[in-house]
C-alpha cells in the first residue's frame, strides 16, 4: 500500500511537509487554525514575547562555524533580531522552521538564508527513518547538513509537531468563548428570551413577531429601546448572562491553557488575577528557566549539531532585581570581600573608580572569621600535663 495514500499525504514526502493539507488537517469553521492562531490575544502575546525576548537579548557563539558577522546580520535582508523572531514564530506555530546554510568555496558559512515551512518538506530515501533529504519548492533537493531544521517534538521522527495543532481542543474552546462572548455583547443586556402569549397565534403572526422584536432589539443599542408588551403578552429570559455562565472565569481559564502550552507565567500573559508584586521576581526566574531556556535550546540544538557552535544568551537583565536590591546585594559582596568596588560599579553601569580596584572586607566579617566555632580548634590544649593519673 502506498503510504501516502494511507496517510493522505498529497505530495511526494513520505515525513509530509508543512504546506501539505494531508499533514495539518483543514481547519473547520470557528475553529482554530495554524493561520488563525494569533487572533487570540493570548498566543499573540506569547509568540511575540518569547520570539522578541530571544531575539533582543545579547548572544555569543562559542566554537565551530558560527562567526560573530552572523550574530549581526545572519543574511542580507535580516539583522539577528529579525532573524530570531520570525524563526521561532513559526516554530511556535508550525512546529518546524528552517533556514539554509550558504558557504563559499572554502566551506565557510557566509550567510543563514531564511525559508518559510511552506517552502520545504522531508523526502525519505529508504526505510531508514534517519536517512531523508529536504526539498525546496525553488532550490530542490538540499542535504540535512545543509539547512538548520529547528523542530518542537512530536511523534514523527526528525519532523515537528505544531503546538497549535497539538492543543487544539483548549484552543477550540477558547474560540467557542470569545465567539460565545461576542454574540452576548451584540445584543447587551437582552440574552435569549421568550415572549409568551395568552392566546393562539398562527404560524405567520409568530414569524412577524420575531422579525419585529429582532429588528428593534437584536442590534448592539437593543438595550436603549423599552420592550412594549399588549395584549396580556409577557416577556422573560431564557438564556444565560455573561456572569452566570461565568465567562470571565472561563475566559481566563483558556489564558492559563495558553501558558501551560508556552511554558509562559499566566501574569506574562496578563493574566494578573495572583500575581503580587512580592512573586514578580520568581515568576521571571520562573519565565527564564522554564521557558526561554526551553526554546534557546531548541533553537541552540541545530548549530551544534551543524555548525559546532553553541549559543549563550545573557540573561542577566532580565533576572535583575529593583536598584534597591541590586545595591544591597553588591554592597554584601563587597563586605564580603567577593567582588571590589569597581566590579560592582560596572555591573550598575558605571564608571570605575580610582580607589576601588582592591578587595575589602568588613569588620563584621572580619571577626566572624576570629571567633567562629571552626577557628583556632586545633589549638586548645586538651591534655593532661605531667600529672600522674595511676
Amino acid at each position: 500500500m502506498d503510504i501516502r495514500k494511507l496517510f493522505g499525504w498529497s505530495n511526494s514526502s513520505t515525513l509530509g511537509g508543512t504546506a501539505d493539507p494531508g499533514w495539518y488537517a483543514p481547519p473547520k469553521r470557528d475553529y482554530v487554525s495554524i493561520e488563525t492562531a494569533e487572533q487570540n490575544m493570548a498566543i499573540y502575546r506569547a509568540i511575540k514575547l518569547i520570539s522578541h525576548d530571544l531575539g533582543r537579548l545579547p548572544v555569543d557563539a562559542e566554537g565551530g562555524d558560527m562567526t560573530s558577522d552572523l550574530l549581526v546580520t545572519p543574511n542580507e535582508k535580516e539583522t539577528w533580531f529579525d532573524f530570531t523572531r520570525k524563526h521561532m514564530r513559526f516554530l511556535m506555530l508550525y512546529g518546524n522552521s528552517f533556514a539554509l546554510i550558504s558557504r563559499n568555496g572554502y566551506g565557510e558559512v557566509v550567510g543563514l538564508i531564511s525559508a518559510s515551512p511552506g517552502e520545504l518538506s522531508q523526502i525519505q530515501i529508504d526505510q531508514d527513518p534517519g536517512n531523508f533529504s529536504y526539498r525546496h519548492s525553488t532550490f530542490g533537493n538540499i542535504e540535512p547538513e545543509d539547512i538548520l531544521h529547528w523542530r518542537v517534538q512530536g511523534q514523527r521522527p526528525f519532523w515537528g509537531a505544531s503546538p497549535i495543532v497539538e492543543a487544539s481542543r483548549a484552543l477550540n474552546l477558547a474560540q467557542v468563548q470569545e465567539d460565545a462572548g461576542e454574540s452576548m455583547y451584540r445584543t447587551p443586556g437582552l440574552g435569549k428570551v421568550s415572549i409568551e402569549s395568552p392566546e393562539a397565534i398562527g404560524p405567520d403572526m409568530v414569524s412577524k413577531l420575531q422579525d419585529a422584536f429582532k429588528a428593534k432589539h437584536g442590534g448592539k443599542d437593543g438595550h436603549l429601546t423599552p420592550i412594549i408588551t399588549q395584549g396580556g403578552m409577557t416577556v422573560s429570559q431564557v438564556g444565560q448572562s455573561l456572569s452566570d455562565s461565568e465567562w470571565i472565569t472561563a475566559r481566563r481559564f483558556s489564558i492559563g491553557e495558553v501558558a501551560r502550552l508556552y511554558s509562559v507565567p499566566p501574569s506574562f500573559l496578563y493574566d494578573l488575577d495572583k500575581s503580587t508584586l512580592e512573586n514578580s521576581a520568581a515568576q521571571m526566574k520562573s519565565y527564564v528557566s522554564t521557558c526561554l531556556s526551553h526554546w534557546s535550546a531548541i533553537f541552540n540544538s541545530e548549530f551544534q549539531l551543524k555548525l559546532n557552535s553553541t549559543l549563550k544568551w545573557d540573561t542577566k537583565n532580565l533576572l535583575q532585581g529593583t536598584l534597591k536590591e541590586t545595591t544591597e546585594s553588591l554592597r554584601m559582596a563587597i563586605d564580603a570581600g567577593i567582588m571590589t568596588p569597581n566590579e560592582c560599579r560596572e555591573q550598575l553601569g558605571l564608571e570605575a573608580h580610582p580607589d576601588g580596584e582592591d578587595l575589602m572586607i568588613s569588620k563584621n566579617y572580619q571577626e566572624a572569621g576570629v571567633t567562629g566555632t571552626d577557628t583556632n580548634a586545633g589549638d586548645k590544649d586538651t591534655s593532661n600535663g605531667d600529672k600522674d593519673t595511676d
